[in-house]
């Protein structure tokens, strides 16, 4: 498809693109407004070592280094599994997601919460905060550590108010309007197709029911165009070739050495300008008159 074939479709049927602009900005509107803005809640946990090793140096931020895998191994346990869906049922408008910080050096876990509603997003945040010790603990118990060698957790922030998010209010508004600006633009371009076949299909018929209502057949009108050979033969006037009607064309008088013309004597000109025909017609040589032998 040429861009000025679609471009011309659309200024035939300019009144097909009204319609489907109206139509675009129609979804666009519903799908801005059945789609809510997001409300989302973040926080912050720190992975910290055991306390015995932290009593060796008197610092426990002294000894983080190594402690990445055990916040990678935290983060995919809350993000799939029964864990999640317990917190965040897979057919709800609730989500959370929990990740390792990789802008930190540290064990530094990032945990963010989304809902429609605010309080749902409040309430929501405080259970997986809440829920995260226990998980962690669980996993720790299962390869039968030691109760002294134990990492811990601690919150570092928490956001105590929602913040409004409107990234999926708009993305659901984009693609209503992208999707309604593409159909419009093809659609008016198929049916300017359609229209244009049917009125030149149309048009043929209309032909072709002309030509057969008029009931002219074609062979009648070719006979009155081109007559027939043996029509134009009928109306060709029938002369005989030994007695012709007029004596002048076939005739032609003698000059005489004066210049006048010798009318008693007259040789035929067919003689004259076919000698060789003459001689092979001695049938028609034999009729001749006398004087006109003698020529």
């Amino acid at each position: 498809m040429y861009l000025s074939e679609l471009v011309g479709g659309l200024r035939r049927r300019w009144w097909a693109v009204v319609i489907g602009l109206l139509g675009t900005a129609s979804i666009t509107y519903v799908a801005f407004t059945l789609v809510p803005p997001e409300q989302q809640a973040h926080a912050s946990l720190l992975i910290l070592p055991p306390a015995r090793t932290a009593a060796e140096t008197g610092n426990p931020y002294l000894e983080l280094g190594g402690l990445q895998p055990a916040a990678d191994m935290l983060a995919a346990a809350m993000n799939s599994g029964p864990v999640h869906e317990s917190l965040a049922p897979p057919h709800g408008s609730a989500t959370f997601e929990v990740a390792r910080d990789t802008t930190s050096s540290g064990p530094m876990l990032l945990v963010s919460v989304a809902d429609d509603d605010p309080r749902r997003t409040s309430a929501l945040l405080n259970s997986v905060l809440d829920k995260i010790p226990d998980v962690f603990a669980q996993l720790q118990e299962q390869v039968r550590v030691r109760p002294s060698n134990l990492m811990t957790l601690t919150e570092v922030t928490r956001d105590t108010q929602p913040e409004t998010s409107m990234k999926s209010q708009l993305r659901a508004t984009l693609v209503a309007a992208v999707g309604g600006l593409a159909l419009t633009i093809f659609g008016t371009n198929l049916l300017d197709g359609l229209l244009r076949r049917r009125s030149a299909s149309k048009t043929r018929s209309e032909a072709r029911s002309d030509v057969e209502s008029s009931g002219v057949d074609e062979s009648d009108v070719i006979r009155e165009v081109w007559p027939s050979a043996s029509a134009r033969r009928k109306s060709r006037p029938r002369t005989s070739r030994l007695e012709p009607a007029d004596a002048s064309p076939l005739w032609a008088s003698n000059v005489t050495t004066a210049g006048q013309r010798d009318n008693s004597v007259r040789t035929p000109r067919r003689v004259l300008q076919e000698p060789r025909a003459a001689l092979h017609q001695p049938a028609e040589y034999d009729t001749l008159a006398a004087s006109d032998r003698a020529t």
